[in-house]
């Protein structure tokens, strides 16, 4: 393995290690304070799922080559399951509406 690789993916590792520690500040930040008020879990939960997203498409195409493409698959997936729950949720506000 040239020295390249090997740094990439210690710059990997680091990324993936700082999309978990970004995702539990959000997670903590949500549920402190003034955000902790039921009304707006939704809304909570709206901006947690946009920041993984947002992080794991940073990492998905930030690195190039066969190895990464779990982030990849990962960044579709999330994609997808946002997608069709903020749907459903939209739906599901829109037909419930006197």
């Amino acid at each position: 393995m040239n020295e390249q690789e090997l740094h990439k993916q210690k710059n990997s590792n680091w990324s993936i290690l700082l999309i978990i520690i970004n995702v539990i500040l959000v997670f903590i930040f949500l549920n402190v304070g003034y955000f902790k008020d039921s009304s707006l879990l939704g809304e909570n939960i709206f901006w947690l799922s946009v920041s993984m997203n947002v992080l794991f498409g940073f990492y998905a195409f930030g690195y190039h080559g066969k190895k990464y493409r779990l982030g990849k698959i990962l960044f579709i997936l999330l994609s997808i399951c946002n997608i069709a729950f903020y749907t459903l949720l939209w739906i599901s506000s829109k037909s419930f509406h006197p």
